[in-house]
């Protein structure tokens, strides 16, 4: 909270300068992680300085604030008149159970100009060129089911005594997470567009919920055929679970497969 807060008013102090009578050019690109109530709370608290700013003299409809893309890689960080660079490193995280929260460990944050770190700036600010103009404005995310809360309990999973193929799998995991879960959250085998997951989770409508593909016993020639599964399935939903139960695929072939899986932001959750 201490990186977020010194963050938060170097960009309060960017936006009330007036060099020369004129405002200066602050845009900021931002990563929310809709898991995270602390992340909700950063949006909601930005957006309250954004309606401060937004009728700045000069200056109609003024956005400061637009939200990256969720498979982008988590970055935070402002560029001020082309010039200076306002960020924040990212931060290690894990799931605290007591607290139902997303923690961050502390990681320090970084204020420098063009001049001082010119290769990491220009990088930043090719970065941001890129992604201004397609970005959506940011928005305060509505409460759904934490992915990273379900990652947790479904990570936890042991019961896979005396199940003998996928379809056993699927519906003991299903109750599993109905203990969990609201069990009107959940629903098993749902048709969306030309797919049709195993399990879906979440509040609706479909293409906001958590997708749940179950495998049981995965083979190496298993792997390919999975991934494209996982390719088809991705653009229906929030998020996208693999959870693979008692997998036979050999260590080289688990690498590939978590490789290829990331590269399209699908999480892998293994259940030996």
């Amino acid at each position: 909270m201490n990186n977020f807060e010194n963050i938060y008013k170097s960009i309060r102090r960017a936006l009330s300068k007036r060099p020369r009578n004129h405002y200066l050019d602050v845009r900021v690109l931002v990563k929310v992680d809709r898991d995270n109530p602390i992340d909700i709370y950063a949006a909601e608290r930005l957006l309250d300085l954004q309606k401060r700013f937004f009728q700045t003299p000069g200056i109609n409809d003024r956005i400061i604030f637009r939200e990256l893309p969720r498979n982008c890689d988590p970055v935070q960080f402002a560029i001020v008149d082309g010039s200076e660079y306002i960020g924040s490193n990212i931060q290690e995280e894990y799931f605290n159970e007591e607290l139902d929260l997303i923690l961050n460990t502390a990681a320090p944050g970084k204020n420098f100009v063009c001049g001082e770190l010119e290769e990491e700036f220009r990088k930043s600010e090719r970065l941001f060129d890129s992604h201004w103009r397609k970005c959506p404005k940011l928005k305060v995310p509505t409460s759904q089911i934490s992915a990273r809360r379900l990652k947790y309990f479904l990570s936890r999973f042991t019961r896979l005594k005396n199940i003998k193929n996928e379809r056993e799998f699927q519906l003991v995991l299903l109750g599993y997470l109905q203990g969990q879960y609201d069990p009107s959250l959940i629903d098993i085998e749902v048709t969306t567009g030309a797919t049709r997951i195993d399990l879906l989770i979440g509040q609706r409508p479909h293409n906001e919920r958590i997708g749940i593909e179950v495998k049981f016993g995965m083979k190496d020639c298993d792997i390919h055929r999975t991934v494209g599964q996982m390719r088809d399935y991705y653009s229906e939903y929030e998020e996208l679970l693999l959870v693979s139960g008692d997998p036979c695929y050999s260590g080289q072939r688990r690498i590939d497969l978590a490789n290829e899986l990331s590269e399209i932001g699908v999480s892998l959750i293994e259940v030996p």
